[in-house]
């Protein structure tokens, strides 16, 4: 089983050493691992570099200018040597044997992608107990989505793709791994929750960047709904019983209907512009 890693990165030199020490230590000698850096104007270039000087395994790809991360990610699809791609952030940390337990289900021909389950990184701050319990009920509602069948958005943190199901993604998606979730499904394969690979994540510190982040997410969700998915998936009834569970529940509500709000305002004027996240990085 040769397995690729796919990284794009832009500007990502303060998190991408931290990043970098826990992908490479889980893959073997025939694996790889496939960086793009995109229009960076930090040291993501340098600190990727100093990496593949040590290790022949990185593969570095430096494009001049930001392209955007559906077009990096089409170079990785498009490049993998591996059966298998794992896509990962740059700015996330991986648990020790994460990628084992994520690989383990291709056993059954069947599955076309695995994801892996999100925490927090950090327990300090409003920001962090509010995502942090977004994360709770997200890993909830992937379980039992894996469970009956219905589960297809992958998780951008953490996820794994069987090679040579989908090639290219649209360069205007905005949510890249449930775009590429839905393509797999519509090839007839199913994609499974591996609760045991586990990713670490820093939350958006800000109420700016939080919803910066949110209102992007529900923009590309959108767009997914263009292609044929019911918006009922997103908020499932089910999942309305977290609300019981924590004093983040109601801020967490208020928020996010803020952010389908301002979401379907940017869809339908065009006016979204992507803009960087700088407090979640770790």
């Amino acid at each position: 089983m040769r397995v690729t890693v796919g990284i794009c990165a832009f500007n990502e030199g303060k998190s991408l050493a931290k990043n970098l020490a826990s992908v490479l230590p889980q893959l073997a000698p025939d694996d790889e691992l496939v960086l793009v850096a995109s229009g960076c104007t930090d040291n993501t270039v340098e600190v990727a570099r100093s990496f593949a000087a040590r290790d022949a395994r990185v593969r570095l790809e430096v494009e001049a200018q930001r392209n955007g991360k559906a077009a990096a990610l089409n170079k990785i699809l498009a490049t993998a040597n591996g059966s298998f791609i794992v896509l990962t952030d740059a700015d996330v940390v991986l648990e020790r044997n994460a990628l084992e337990k994520l690989l383990e289900p291709f056993k059954e021909r069947d599955i076309g992608a695995v994801i892996g389950r999100t925490e927090s990184l950090c327990r300090k701050s409003f920001w962090d107990g509010l995502q942090g319990f977004a994360w709770q009920s997200f890993n909830e509602l992937r379980e039992r989505q894996s469970r009956d069948g219905t589960l297809f958005a992958l998780n951008g943190y953490l996820s794994a793709v069987r090679n040579g199901i989908v090639d290219r993604l649209p360069l205007d998606c905005l949510v890249e791994d449930w775009m590429l979730g839905w393509k797999i499904r519509e090839r007839g394969y199913r994609v499974v929750f591996r609760s045991d690979a586990m990713v670490y994540v820093k939350a958006a510190q800000s109420l700016s960047d939080y919803l910066r982040q949110k209102v992007r997410v529900r923009v590309g969700q959108l767009q997914v709904h263009e292609q044929g998915m019911d918006l009922a998936y997103v908020r499932q009834p089910a999942n309305l019983g977290w609300l019981f569970k924590s004093p983040y529940a109601l801020p967490y509500l208020v928020l996010d209907v803020l952010a389908w709000g301002l979401a379907f305002f940017r869809h339908r004027t065009g006016t979204l512009k992507w803009e960087p996240v700088t407090s979640s990085k770790p």
